[in-house]
């Protein structure tokens, strides 16, 4: 289909990348999520929430990407089907945390949240690191963290949707802005919290570093016992080309 894509294009005089890129993604995203969807946060004329309006272009580009590489998970379908497309940044960094584990694992399946204590939790990652098998609760917060006791409140206020005496993390996206803690009290309040629990063995913290409008350029810290675990999803954090446009034979691995 995406090839087609691209002959239909050049028929008509749209040959740069550039361009190219942006319909490809558009297409992934109305098969994915549909045409109202695209219409409302993908084009000029839609009314786009607030997420979707910063960095527009850019973040259409980046979630198909993620998209296409999740198409074949377990549970992708059906996690197409729940997502609130009113409030969709929840449903993004799923995908994303989704996608980072998918680079560095054996299999990610998508699970639908059951609303039972102990199993609401959203990716069952299979051979990621030294776990054969990670249970992972994903969290898109929207405001910055003031103090530790209230990222440790945080923290707590979620554990419990993850199973008791399995392998289980939390990935966070958050946001840095004037009077956030600093990496270190961060470090601090995260292993106060794993000490307390067996149902978390680490914490990732996910943020966007790029003030640039035209770019994504996320950034994490992972935290268990021992503090800071280092690039665990080294990988997965760099620069490629969208897998889409690979698969479309527009540019090659290495670009």
């Amino acid at each position: 289909m995406l090839i087609e894509q691209v002959a239909e294009l050049r028929e008509i005089g749209i040959c740069e990348q550039e361009p190219i890129q942006l319909a490809l993604a558009q297409s992934i995203i109305i098969n994915s999520l549909g045409g109202e969807f695209w219409a409302s946060e993908c084009t000029s004329f839609g009314k786009k929430q607030e997420f979707f309006a910063q960095k527009s272009d850019v973040r259409v580009i980046h979630l198909a990407h993620v998209l296409w590489c999740l198409k074949g998970s377990p549970g992708f379908h059906d996690f197409l089907k729940k997502n609130d497309s009113n409030n969709f940044e929840s449903t993004y960094y799923e995908a994303v945390v989704a996608y980072l584990f998918y680079k560095e694992s054996c299999s990610v399946e998508l699970v639908i949240p059951s609303q039972v204590r102990g199993e609401d939790f959203d990716l069952r990652i299979k051979g990621f690191g030294t776990y054969a098998s990670l249970n992972v609760e994903v969290k898109a917060r929207r405001n910055i963290f003031r103090s530790q006791d209230q990222a440790l409140n945080f923290l707590k206020s979620h554990r419990s949707q993850l199973p008791r005496d399995m392998n289980g993390a939390i990935f966070i996206k958050l946001d840095i802005g004037n009077g956030s803690i600093d990496q270190v009290a961060l470090i601090s309040a995260t292993k106060r919290f794993l000490k307390d629990t067996s149902r978390v063995k680490f914490v990732v913290y996910c943020w966007d570093g790029s003030p640039i409008e035209n770019a994504i350029a996320l950034e994490y810290c992972a935290v268990d016992l021992n503090g800071s675990m280092g690039a665990i999803l080294g990988s997965a954090f760099r620069p490629v080309a969208p897998q889409f446009m690979i698969d479309a034979a527009i540019m090659n691995k290495n670009t």
